[in-house]
């Protein structure tokens, strides 16, 4: 059976339902926000690169240009579930490579 939250690093997400809490306060996020999220949090080992990240979310072929709605969607993303967007320690970056959900810490899948 498949699980119905994910947390991990005080970020919890609802599967049923569709929502989010950061460190027990809920977050309001787009449909898109959310699948990328979801994406992320259910592959914290994977390491996303853009194009992968597009397709998977938006459903549609990449092209070069969508690199700037990726980057806006995960700026948002950090704005709405990090301390410190500006130093993310949930949603992180591989440079050259893409982005994954921060490894380790606890983990719970119910």
């Amino acid at each position: 059976m498949q699980a119905k939250r994910l947390c991990a690093h005080g970020v919890q997400l609802e599967l049923d339902c569709n929502r989010v809490w950061v460190d027990g306060r809920e977050v309001n996020l787009t449909e898109t926000e959310y699948k990328i999220l979801r994406l992320l949090m259910q592959n914290p080992q994977r390491i996303f690169p853009v194009q992968t990240l597009y397709e998977l979310v938006w459903n549609e072929p990449y092209y070069y240009v969508s690199n700037g709605t990726v980057m806006v969607h995960i700026r948002n993303l950090r704005t709405k579930i990090e301390e410190d967007p500006q130093s993310p320690r949930r949603i992180c970056t591989v440079w050259g490579k893409g982005y994954h959900f921060a490894n380790g810490g606890e983990d719970d899948h119910e």
